[in-house]
């Protein structure tokens, strides 16, 4: 700051010698008319120099407005114990770039006549400001004290002094208006064909078919994650489970010993530590024998996971309905379920008890899984908005872009903090 007055104070000298140049001879005003309004030119760029941060045709982003920014977000981010200290370059030309595009958005809504607002939506939002100001100032009146009226005036004065009232929220909520309508206009060519569809069908079900070819573990993260698949492998069967866990006394216990044995050397240490873990789900035994036995009854498998399961896998999404997805191959599932699952012989089948790490499942076999490409009809609609999704997001960035480059915007970033 004291370096910009400096020259500010300079500056005005080259104005004074300039008007000094009046009493000079003729035959010298033209050369020293010339050497002050060059002066002038350099300190008028050193001034620059402190103070902008970018420029463009039509205006400039200051040096104090992105350092603003940037401050609010390492006060954003320190809340969350993280320090951006170390990426500041990065996050101040992501600042300026973004402060660039958005006057550029408001630049391109008044060329286009999008700036102008009716009665209606003026009063609208008039009416939307005030119940956001409103809102604030009852979140804020707690910080003070004294009557009603002192608290509220002490309320609105420290929003003030943060830049918070109505008029700058109503800025606020009509800048958000030009940008919808900005984006409503890059996009507004944007069109899907339904052969446009068919071809990305046809290319994700050949991508998923290849990927699945060379890695399993894909088709099983993609399922388990909820993505969409356009492409199933063979040999994959659904499988629902009761899941019995021990206490959380005994898992730990259990864990301990599985640990145990895992490093166990001899024979007789391996028979020992087996007979406890034996002992731990032997307590479990009651609580199995009870649901084989209303299995046998005929009753519902699925009532019986909601009364007795354990796993929140099965209690409710896909995987509750559909079942988990195993094959011979499979690498999502511990190998005791997936062995327990894979040797039920009959769809309807119910396995064995099955001991895991996880405790005591008792498997039925659902379903087979159709392998090959997914129906068209199943993933139409997903495929359909994720394509338009992308060409909207394409033609509204490309269109950013070239109105951007229309302006010849100039960075520096070096001059901030």
């Amino acid at each position: 700051m004291h370096q910009i007055k400096r020259i500010l104070a300079l500056t005005i000298a080259a104005l004074m010698a300039l008007s000094a140049c009046a009493f000079a001879e003729e035959e010298d005003l033209a050369a020293q008319l010339e050497a002050a309004n060059a002066r002038i030119a350099e300190l008028e760029a050193q001034i620059e120099t402190y103070t902008v941060a970018a420029k463009y045709d039509g205006g400039v982003v200051s040096v104090e407005e992105v350092e603003e920014q940037y401050a609010y977000l390492v006060n954003m981010y320190a809340q969350y114990g993280y320090d951006i200290s170390s990426y500041a370059d990065y996050y101040v030309e992501d600042i300026i770039r973004q402060i660039v595009e958005f006057r550029v958005q408001l630049q391109k809504a008044a060329e286009l006549g999008l700036d102008q607002f009716t009665e209606e939506e003026e009063a609208a939002f008039a009416e939307q400001a005030q119940a956001e100001y409103d809102s604030m100032v009852e979140a804020y009146k707690s910080q003070f004290t004294g009557t009603d009226e002192e608290v509220l005036q002490q309320t609105e004065d420290f929003l003030a002094s943060q830049d918070y009232t109505v008029d700058t929220v109503i800025g606020y909520l009509k800048e958000d208006t030009l940008l919808n309508r900005v984006y409503a206009y890059a996009i507004q060519d944007v069109s899907l064909t339904d052969e446009a569809v068919s071809q990305e069908y046809d290319a994700r079900v050949a991508a998923d078919q290849e990927a699945f070819a060379a890695d399993l573990s894909q088709y099983e993260d993609a399922v388990n994650s909820g993505a969409t698949v356009y492409y199933t492998p063979e040999g994959f069967r659904a499988v629902k489970h009761i899941l019995l866990l021990p206490s959380e006394e005994a898992q730990t216990e259990l864990d301990s010993l599985n640990s145990q044995l895992s490093s166990a050397e001899t024979d007789e240490d391996k028979a020992e530590i087996q007979a406890q873990i034996d002992a731990i789900f032997a307590e479990m035994e009651p609580t199995v024998e009870e649901i084989y036995a209303r299995i046998e009854a005929g009753e519902d498998f699925d009532a019986l996971i909601e009364e007795y399961g354990q796993d929140p896998g099965m209690q409710s999404g896909d995987s509750a309905e559909n079942g988990y997805y195993v094959s011979a191959d499979s690498t999502a599932w511990v190998q005791e379920f997936t062995d327990g699952a894979m040797s039920i012989p009959e769809i309807g089948g119910v396995s064995d008890p099955v001991r895991s790490s996880y405790g005591i499942h008792i498997i039925k076999y659902v379903g087979d899984v159709a392998s090959g490409a997914t129906d068209f009809a199943d993933v139409e609609t997903t495929l359909r908005e994720t394509l338009l999704s992308t060409l909207t997001e394409e033609a509204y960035s490309a269109a950013l872009t070239e109105w951007v480059e229309a302006v010849h915007p100039e960075y520096y970033p070096e001059r901030v903090l």
